[in-house]
């Protein structure tokens, strides 16, 4: 349950009282039966938007939460994506965490063949990593939180960025059956050439970039048989069908 502060005034003096009190989204998590029709869209966001106010935000609590809410697709609203995404933390400490998140949205996304566009809040999350020892440290997807010099460690940033490097991919590659892919990626590329923990991941970052790229070169060579052309979105949508059954035979 939530903890809410109530404010009362008694005989002229002011008291905080923490109140205990079952909470809209309590029954998520006491009840795993409950059914759709009982849950309200704009409550759940109101809750959620409380926990992403907090100080200190309870990690496990949040994630439980939104991977509760996640099984309801009635409740997968924008606000939904929304109001997940300002529950990101951007401390390096939190890295795990915000991938935890971003991967929970890219899984419903994709599911309901929606695109939800992650890039520029994983580009953020690199752009926090810094390398400064070598310590080892065990880090996996419970990792939530980590203090001290951990999060400056190899093990960690090696973590983050190869889970993070994967999830981008499937993101991204989401459009690679638009004409304008080409286009659309060479943003990212640039942007990922210029993070600085990229001198330690080299091959990894360079993997990544040199799979986007054969993509750009495929869609560049498909669409240059249409060039001058004039076409409805009727044609369009039909070539874009045959350039999804394309680009899934390009072995990365």
């Amino acid at each position: 349950m939530l903890l809410y502060i109530k404010l009362s005034i008694t005989h002229n003096f002011l008291f905080f009282a923490v109140i205990m009190e079952k909470t809209y989204l309590s029954k998520l998590y006491e009840d795993d039966t409950i059914e759709e029709k009982q849950l309200n869209a704009q409550e759940v966001r109101k809750e959620l938007e409380f926990l992403a106010n907090q100080k200190e935000i309870d990690t496990l609590l949040t994630l439980f939460i939104l991977e509760k809410i996640s099984q309801y697709e009635e409740l997968i609203t924008p606000e939904y994506y929304e109001t997940s995404l300002k529950l990101l933390k951007y401390s390096n400490k939190y890295c795990v965490f915000n991938l935890r998140i971003l991967r929970l949205v890219l899984e419903i996304s994709c599911k309901l063949g929606k695109f939800v566009p992650i890039s520029q809040y994983l580009l953020k999350i690199f752009s926090l990593l810094e390398k400064q020892n070598d310590d080892n440290v065990n880090i996996d997807w419970n990792t939530l939180k980590v203090g001290g010099d951990k999060a400056q460690s190899m093990e960690y940033i090696e973590f983050i960025v190869t889970k993070g490097l994967g999830l981008l991919y499937k993101n991204i590659t989401f459009l690679a059956t638009s004409l304008g892919f080409p286009e659309i990626s060479h943003h990212l590329i640039v942007a990922l050439r210029s993070l600085k923990i990229k001198k330690y991941f080299e091959d990894e970052f360079e993997s990544f970039i040199n799979g986007i790229e054969a993509i750009n070169e495929h869609i560049i060579e498909f669409r240059s048989k249409y060039n001058g052309k004039k076409l409805s979105c009727q044609e369009l949508k039909k070539i874009e069908g045959e350039l999804s059954k394309d680009v899934s035979k390009i072995k990365i």
